[in-house]
């Protein structure tokens, strides 16, 4: 097991590292060894993504899905694809699903506050980034977010 760590803790570095080809196939060789591990599905999904890859990625996370429905994380980051592809309704589910199945995590929040932003419904995004921020208060992007929102609105003050 503690091999295991050492060789997912490479793969993250490779990964932050830009360096996606190497992480890529350290994470394949990885899962062909231990295919029921879903963290190594969904950071091979991250690396796939990063390396425009997205067909892959999706085929990934839907494995990983497979694995383990309650992952919510892969449904975080389907989502992300589906909104850089304007499939808007998918990526809407996909967000949703994430936070159905893991209330404190602030990204599919913030990340469904965009979608909302993106589409003009103001409101929504605002609730979005306000529970972002309930869930981690130093979440600064949320702020960020926000603030473009009540800018858009004209809510100078606010933003």
């Amino acid at each position: 097991m503690r091999n295991l760590e050492k060789e997912i803790e490479v793969i993250i570095s490779l990964y932050k590292s830009k360096n996606l080809f190497k992480a890529e196939n350290l994470a394949k060789n990885l899962i062909k060894t231990n295919p029921n591990i879903i963290f190594l599905y969904n950071i091979l999904g991250l690396i796939l993504t990063d390396s425009n890859k997205t067909e892959e990625a999706i085929e990934i996370y839907q494995k990983g899905i497979l694995l383990d429905p309650e992952y919510a994380m892969i449904y975080n980051n389907l989502g992300t694809i589906y909104k850089t592809q304007n499939n808007y309704i998918k990526a809407k589910t996909y967000f949703k699903k994430s936070i159905q199945l893991k209330k404190k995590i602030a990204d599919p929040y913030n990340n469904l506050g965009n979608l909302y932003r993106i589409i003009n419904k103001y409101s929504d995004a605002i609730y979005c980034y306000k529970e972002a921020i309930k869930i981690q208060s130093d979440f600064y992007v949320s702020y960020y977010n926000l603030g473009i929102v009540n800018k858009s609105l004209g809510n100078f003050q606010a933003a």
